[in-house]
């Protein structure tokens, strides 16, 4: 009986932890400047974001307030990435980069994905 109550509170405690149905959950983790050092330094400014997309999900255009080029790796499940006009399948472990001014997007099918961009801007 106590297990079972237990169980009941912790299956209750998660359920409230998850995002809303149909909402993709995204964190900025970094934001700031960074000087890169070389044959010319320079302050570039640079963001790290994380998102958790829940399976059927879609973000048709990923919109971040830092604009410029994205670094992204698929951190954990599977997505499928629109970048411009190309449609491409991803798997936990994949990276790829979206040029800056690209439009692109992220889709999931059966199984929640998570997703972290590095943003570079000048």
């Amino acid at each position: 009986m106590k297990l079972a109550l237990m169980l009941t509170m912790l299956a209750t405690t998660v359920a409230f932890a998850q995002p809303p149905a149909g909402k993709v959950e995204v964190t900025r983790v970094f934001e700031g400047t960074v000087n890169v050092r070389g044959a010319k330094p320079a302050p570039v400014r640079v963001a790290i974001y994380s998102w958790v997309i829940r399976e059927r999900q879609r973000i048709a255009t990923v919109e971040l307030p830092l604009r410029g080029t994205a670094i992204v790796q698929v951190r954990a499940g599977t997505v499928t990435s629109f970048i411009g006009a190309e449609r491409r399948p991803r798997q936990t472990g994949d990276f790829f980069t979206v040029p800056a001014g690209v439009p692109w997007g992220l889709e999931t099918e059966g199984d929640t994905a998570i997703v972290e961009a590095v943003v570079v801007a000048e």
